[in-house]
Order: C-alpha cells, then sequence, then structure tokens
C-alpha cells in the first residue's frame, strides 16, 4: 500500500504546532491513525513540563522525556490512544507519522500489539 499525502497537510500540522503551548523543544511529532471503518484520529507528542532547550543529548534515549519534560507518551501511541479510548477496534488500521525518521521500538510494539496493520512515515 502506498499512500501520498500534499504537502499542504503538513503546512496544516505546522499551524496547529504553532498554537501549542506544550510542546517538545526538539520536535513536534503528529501521528494520524486511519481505522478501517474510515474514522480519524490524531495525537501529538506534548509534554506537561516543556523545555526551552531539549534536555537530551544525541545519544540518549527517552528517559529526559518522561522524567523531565513529562511526556506520558510519544504522537503515534496517543493517536492509537485517542480511538481506543473511544472503544473503537483499531485493528487493520493505518498509523501515519509526520515529521519523524522512524518509530521507537516502545511506539512500534504497541502499535503491533493493538493491531495496527500499517505503519507509514512521512518526514518533512
Amino acid at each position: 500500500m502506498k499512500l501520498i499525502y500534499p504537502k499542504e497537510e503538513l503546512d496544516v500540522f505546522k499551524e496547529v504546532e504553532k498554537k501549542l503551548n506544550n510542546k517538545c523543544a526538539k520536535i513536534t511529532v503528529f501521528a494520524k491513525l486511519l481505522l478501517i471503518s474510515g474514522e480519524v484520529f490524531e495525537g501529538f507528542n506534548s509534554c506537561a513540563c516543556p523545555q526551552k532547550e531539549c534536555p537530551r543529548d544525541e545519544d540518549d534515549g527517552y528517559e529526559k522525556c518522561k522524567k523531565i519534560c513529562k511526556q506520558t507518551a510519544h504522537a503515534e501511541v496517543n493517536a492509537i490512544n485517542a480511538a481506543i479510548n473511544q472503544d473503537l477496534d483499531v485493528v487493520g488500521s493505518t498509523l501515519i507519522v509526520y515529521k519523524h525518521t522512524n518509530i521507537c521500538n516502545d511506539c512500534h510494539n504497541y502499535a503491533n500489539n493493538a493491531g495496527v496493520g500499517n505503519v507509514i512515515i512521512i518526514k518533512e
């Protein structure tokens, strides 16, 4: 399956990003979950305690995101949970991740365990 999304959709996310007060200092990642039913759920990597500069070094994992920035989940998990919290079936759905180059192992496992069928990454 190949999905192509127009640049305009990334522009919409950029406008939303400008309005966020609780965004990650390093990068704001958006995720969109497309259910087989046609319903769409979105998530981003918000922080309860955002920093002016990212506290992570280049080789750091995501521990500082949780401890310092109080990030509860990545965009991918937040999008999946938005559907699950409404008791909707996410099996076979497609997860699209914007503005990143990959998904971390935890998000990959979470999506796989939830039954997400496809993951598409759209780098800016």
